[in-house]
């Protein structure tokens, strides 16, 4: 396809929709109202788009119901903080294979039932303390730009069982790095 903007009410009577694959597209940007009627979006792929910016609050129609979002192979740089703000029923983000470098604090903030984070393949070398959240089971972070980890960068996620740090440029891990982590 050739779509390189979803406009207001794009899918106003899919009412029913559950799974939404718009992959390989010319999509720059989302409007905030783009996906407000679809009330039973559980899986959203916007995979292989032109999307530099996810602005704060964009899935703001899909916080009940959406369990499955990949942006994969995008241009995004940085996620604002609150860009995923109340999505409480995702269990699943993929942003791997973009250029992002910095994550705001707050940007995955309140996701209790996020399990598992894909950032692998972006352009990070700095990352601040992991925000709690209490179910992410797998966390992939290669491919980036990480040098050293600083301590206590994740100390909130309890539950964590999969750690990717593989393909980075890690020759250090501060002292308490893996702070509370249960293995």
């Amino acid at each position: 396809n050739m779509i390189e903007f979803v406009e207001e009410n794009s899918f106003f009577d899919l009412k029913n929709l559950q799974v939404l694959l718009l992959n390989r597209n010319l999509i720059k940007s989302i409007l905030k109202t783009s996906f407000r009627n679809l009330i039973s979006l559980r899986e959203l792929r916007l995979t292989k788009q032109n999307i530099e910016e996810i602005e704060p609050e964009k899935f703001k129609y899909l916080t009940n119901t959406l369990e499955i979002l990949t942006m994969a192979e995008n241009f995004l740089s940085h996620i604002n903080k609150f860009t995923f703000k109340n999505l409480s029923k995702i269990t699943l983000i993929n942003l791997s294979h973009n250029r992002i470098h910095k994550i705001e604090l707050n940007a995955f903030y309140e996701l209790p039932m996020l399990a598992t984070l894909n950032l692998n393949n972006n352009r990070m070398s700095k990352m601040d303390k992991m925000p709690e959240l209490e179910s992410l089971k797998n966390l992939d972070l290669s491919q980036n730009e990480f040098s050293d980890l600083k301590n206590f960068t994740f100390e909130n996620l309890f539950n964590l069982n999969n750690l990717n740090l593989s393909m980075n440029k890690i020759y250090r891990f501060g002292h308490n790095t893996f702070f509370k982590l249960n293995y």
